[in-house]
Order: C-alpha cells, then structure tokens, then sequence
C-alpha cells in the first residue's frame, strides 16, 4: 500500500520513541507532534523523520487530529508512543492493495504487563482502529479515550501491535491518577452523578476480571492487573463524588 502517514503525538518519550518510529520504514511519511518534550524526544524523532511539530497540548482527542491534518497521505497510521508495529503487521500492510475496500482497518493491541503479554482478563484481544482513510474519518470519543469512526467499511487485519503502555508501576499509578480524575470531570462536566451501587465495582471488576474472564491464567502478572484495573472504576466514580460533594460545599446549598 502506498500513501500512507504514519502519526505519533509525543511528550517526554525518549525512553520508547525509537522502538515506536524504528519499524515504520514502509511508511512514505512519519509524522510527529510533540508538545514541549525535555528529554530529548524530538532529537531522536528527527533521527527518523524531518516532519517534528510542536503544538501546545490541548486534550488528546484534539491533538490527534491536528497531528492527522498535518498528514500529506490519503492513509493514516495513528499511533500511540508506546506502540510498536511488529514486523509481521508491516509485512501485511506494505502487501495490501493501493485501493482497498475498506475505508479503515482494525489492528489488535496487544498489552504487554510488568514484562508479560496478557492474553485474558479482558485485555485481550483489542481491536483498535489505527489505519485509516484521512478524508473518512471522524475524530468522536472523551478526551480521555478518544477514538476514530470512519463512513465507511471496515475492515481487521491479522497483525499486531505490540503496547507497552505502562513502564512500570510507578508509571502504572501516574497514568492511574492522571486518567481517573480525567475521567470523573468529564462525568462531572455531564452531569452524571455518583451512585451507592459504585462502592462495590472493585469487588464486581475483580471477580469479572480474574475468574470470568480467566486472568489468573496470566500469572502474577495477570494478578495484579486484575486488582489494580478492579480498582480504577471505583476510584473515578469517587473523584466524581469528591467534585459533587465540593460543588455543594463551595455553592452554600
């Protein structure tokens, strides 16, 4: 396939951007924006690509689709900084045809968790939808998990990526943080409103996560992911009885 941009948006990734942009030789452009890294994410970004943008952050959702509209291909592949494209997803693109019948493309994301890939518990498979054409996709979604809608067919591909979302724990518990309060905000900011019945979804999401879906069968590993993802319903929906309660202490009523 040809005409294909390839789009990362970075911030501090100095660590993990090169296993990101190393693979994607098949691409006929890499394009990366990056929004005030320290570490030298943009020296290595520029290693393999000349098209390294700085654009203040505004929200995922918003700086995935500037970076998309940077893109000169009729074909997006947007990425995350801590995806890889393994060889064998690259093969198949590279084989597909110019003109496909498609319109986008799922590509399943595998997790890969305290140094294992986690095959149960709900984190497998994942299909996303990465590949794309630019001029039929809608960018829709919260700012916390955006997502991509395409007006047309969609198709999956076979390949994989491989997602190595969290460094280490202490990486875990900041993005833990980071997104919980995110997420309660935007509940927040819809009016949802905080109910009893959330007390007990880390007991649910735990039982549901490593008996149902059989996460004990990723090892420790899949342990702790269990009881760590158990917990992060639980503590959004409490940052959003947090906000009600202060709304209503700083309102008087």
């Amino acid at each position: 396939m040809k005409g294909i941009s390839a789009v990362i948006i970075t911030f501090n990734e100095a660590d993990r951007i090169e296993a990101c942009l190393e693979p994607l030789s098949f691409c006929d452009e890499i394009v990366v924006v990056d929004s005030g890294s320290t570490d030298g994410t943009c020296d290595i970004a520029r290693r393999f690509t000349d098209r390294v943008i700085h654009h203040d952050w505004p929200g995922y959702r918003t700086q995935k689709k500037y970076a998309t509209s940077l893109a000169r291909g009729p074909w997006i592949l947007l990425l995350d900084q801590d995806e890889v494209v393994t060889p064998e997803l690259a093969r198949m693109i590279e084989a597909m045809p110019d003109d496909p019948q498609a319109g986008g493309f799922f590509i399943r994301r595998d997790l890969y968790f305290m140094g294992r890939l986690m095959r149960h518990g709900g984190a497998y498979p994942d299909w996303v939808l990465k590949l794309f054409r630019k001029d039929k996709a809608i960018f829709s979604g919260s700012d916390t998990h955006p997502s991509v809608e395409v007006k047309d067919v969609v198709g999956k591909l076979n390949g994989a990526l491989m997602h190595h979302s969290y460094r280490n724990l202490e990486d875990y518990f900041g993005k833990f943080n980071r997104y919980t309060s995110l997420a309660a905000h935007e509940r927040f900011d819809r009016g949802k409103k905080f109910s009893f019945i959330q007390n007990f979804r880390t007991f649910y999401e735990f039982i549901v996560r490593y008996i149902l879906r059989l996460g004990f069968l990723d090892g420790y590993p899949g342990f702790v992911y269990a009881l760590l993802s158990s917990f992060y319903a639980w503590t959004k929906y409490t940052k959003l009885k947090e906000l009600e309660e202060n709304k209503t202490k700083f309102s008087g009523s």
